[in-house]
């Protein structure tokens, strides 16, 4: 995501969290490799718009899960909970 190329990736964990399914990439079930290559398949075929997912995939880790944001959102928590001490 943060080196701007195409992502597929299974519905585990936090990843729909981090990638929207034909937005920033491409999201398939776990356990079905059929259905993973099929995903990058179409990407190596061209039959999505990969530059899009690119450009999307960029913009959202900017965003939300780049360092500096990362921090931010930490410095946040730590903002709330000292002013919540006072």
């Amino acid at each position: 995501m943060a080196a701007g190329v195409p992502v597929v990736t299974t519905r585990v964990e936090g990843n729909p969290e981090l990638i929207r399914d034909g937005l920033d990439g491409l999201i398939v079930e776990p356990g079905d490799p059929g259905q993973l290559a099929e995903a990058i398949a179409r990407i190596v075929r061209g039959e999505v718009d990969w530059q899009a997912f690119r450009t999307s995939a960029l913009k959202r880790h900017a965003e939300r899960f780049s360092t500096r944001a990362m921090a931010a959102g930490v410095a946040k928590v730590y903002r709330r909970v000292l002013s919540e001490s006072n």
